[in-house]
């Protein structure tokens, strides 16, 4: 496995992850109201 395609998507984790905080940072705002 090249390192570009590592890279790639390592990139697409770190997106997907940072997408899930958001979700669940929304959530429980909107729990607290």
């Amino acid at each position: 496995m090249s390192l570009e395609l590592f890279n790639q998507l390592e990139q697409k984790i770190t997106d997907t992850v940072e997408a899930l905080e958001m979700m669940k940072l929304e959530n429980e705002e909107l729990r607290n109201e």
